[in-house]
């Protein structure tokens, strides 16, 4: 069967997603870039700036000497990668291989699909107009029998173009472009077939043997060899989704505020752990991203020592975690919580009780009470305090923390410091009703009477909850009993 692979290509995609989004940035010069600095890169640039000598990989000042005109743009990779997977869900639409390559580039296997769809050309050009259609982009489009040839046509087709290269025509099409087409020579490879071996073409890179490209490259001789060729035999790998608990949120308001993002962390991580219990998984390993107001993103991963699924739990072990990557003066905008290498929860109990056991069992009855309680009525109908102060995004801006000029000088009392690490922050001792139903669950029945102190137990605190007079009743057992 003859293989028919198809490629899509957007031509600085950054930059087409942006203009999608704000069409008023259309036929300007843009550059996308990570910072303003004097060491920042230009990740993407416009073909209106390419026009006034702009380059991607150069230095941003450098750049901007270029094109004065040019606006410099934050990278924004979640719109990205929501563009990526719409790509991805139309040209699904006509092959059940299709292989994501990242920066709006995707591979689609087309063999064996021509009594069903006819010839592979008129499938791109169907493909071309329902995304030009529905998203607004303008993809180039390439068609070979491997991803090596459809690859170097959508770099050779002009934007919004298609390049279908016959069966047998591959050398004839390879051989008249410049060596710098081919995925395998990057700029360092380049300079070394320019100006050591005056090797400017894939011609001239066909005629050297193997042997001699072996004494220059290396173990990349033989990947230099086969590409000038043509041959390839990569398969279409569609992209293989790892199951994980994901939750995400953008600020409506840029800020720094401990308090607010820590808000923000538990309420993230309760979303995670409702969809881990709902899977009846727990989680090895968690991620915590975040995402500045000058487009810098910080990232950290953690293995955890046993599977977990609990949310005070799994909040009191993100917590040196948030730190770590919230650790700039800059202002927060978005925030990430990811669980991932899910396994189902160990059924041993602990062996030998203790307090950690106790703790590990009053904290999984009341996930399991919660659990139970948001399917019946909802998710809103019961929720920690600090969670229900956090105003979603457009209801207006994030209340600031009171009588401070700075937001790490003085904390507001939540939820967050009771939860908070021993020894990180002082209890608060908490007048008013208002602040009290902050500080934990909100009482039932709106009683406001019910003491700050029951509040924060649990293994993320480190604290032991008092006996009150009027506990709240899980499983059929009196909490604290």
């Amino acid at each position: 069967m003859e293989r028919r692979i198809l490629h899509l290509r957007i031509t600085s995609f950054p930059i087409a997603v942006y203009r999608v989004k704000d069409p008023s940035l259309r036929d300007r010069p843009l550059i996308v870039s990570a910072g303003r600095g004097p060491r920042a890169i230009a990740l993407s640039v416009s073909q209106e700036a390419r026009q006034e000598g702009a380059r991607p990989g150069m230095a941003l000042p450098e750049a901007l000497r270029y094109s004065r005109r040019a606006l410099v743009l934050p990278p924004d990779p979640v719109l990205c990668a929501r563009a990526d997977d719409a790509l991805a869900g139309i040209l699904g639409r006509y092959s059940p291989l299709v292989e994501p390559a990242g920066g709006g580039r995707l591979y689609a296997d087309l063999s064996g699909t021509r009594r069903l769809l006819g010839e592979a050309s008129d499938v791109a050009r169907r493909a071309q107009a329902e995304i030009q259609k529905g998203l607004g982009l303008g993809p180039s489009a390439g068609v070979g029998i491997n991803k090596l040839v459809s690859g170097v046509a959508t770099r050779v087709a002009t934007p919004v173009a298609l390049l279908d290269i016959a069966p047998g025509q591959e050398e004839r099409f390879l051989s008249p472009l410049p060596v710098r087409h081919l995925p395998a020579v990057d700029p360092r490879t380049e300079g070394r077939l320019l100006d050591e071996l005056n090797i400017r073409t894939v011609a001239h890179l066909r005629e050297v043997e193997l042997p001699h490209l072996g004494m220059a490259f290396g173990s990349r001789a033989l990947t230099l060899y086969r590409q000038s060729r043509g041959l390839d035999d990569a398969p279409v790998r569609p992209r293989e989704k790892a199951l994980v608990a994901e939750a995400d949120e953008t600020l409506a308001e840029d800020t720094n505020d401990d308090a607010l993002l820590r808000c923000c962390l538990f309420g993230l991580v309760e979303r995670c752990g409702a969809r881990l219990r709902e899977l009846g998984l727990a989680a090895r390993s968690a991620t915590l991203a975040a995402r500045y107001s000058d487009g810098v993103v910080a990232s950290r991963r953690l293995t955890l020592a046993s599977p977990e699924a609990r949310d005070l739990s799994l909040f009191g072990l993100l917590w040196p975690l948030f730190e770590s990557v919230v650790s700039r003066r800059a202002r927060v905008r978005y925030l990430r919580v990811q669980m991932a290498d899910l396994e189902a929860p160990s059924a041993q109990m602990c062996l030998f009780g203790g307090e950690e056991g106790e703790e590990a069992w009053r904290e999984g009855n009341l996930m399991g009470a919660l659990d139970r309680i948001r399917r019946r009525f909802g998710v809103a109908v019961i929720t920690f305090g600090s969670r229900s102060a956090f105003p979603e995004a457009g209801e207006g801006p994030l209340p600031r923390a009171r009588g401070c000029a700075s937001p790490r000088a003085r904390r507001t009392p939540s939820l967050s410091d009771t939860l908070a690490p021993p020894g990180r922050h002082p209890r608060v001792v908490r007048e008013s009703p208002r602040e009290r139903s902050l500080a934990g669950l909100t009482p039932s029945r709106g009683d406001a009477s019910v003491s700050p102190e029951w509040v924060g137990w649990g293994r993320a605190s480190g604290l032991r909850a008092p006996r009150p007079a009027g506990r709240a009743l899980i499983d059929g057992r009196p909490h604290g009993a």
